[in-house]
């Protein structure tokens, strides 16, 4: 993964913290917490722009290389 632009690696944080924050509200519904539509819609919006800068200022190669399989 070449991610050159910060405007690019921004995006693929945003997109990689979407998809965490969705996994995690989805858990919650099986676990039966209830959480609300706003606290829900914060918090992932919220984690989403967190991933996403610091995908932004960080080295996003090195993050990805160093995920075990």
């Amino acid at each position: 993964m070449n991610l050159q632009s910060p405007s690019q690696r921004f995006i693929c944080g945003v997109v990689f913290g979407l998809f965490l924050s969705m996994i995690a509200w989805s858990y919650s519904v099986y676990y039966h917490v209830s959480i609300s539509l706003v606290q829900g819609v914060f918090s992932t919006l919220l984690l989403a722009v967190s991933f996403g800068v610091v995908a932004m200022f960080g080295n996003l190669d090195n993050l990805m290389d160093n995920i075990p399989f």
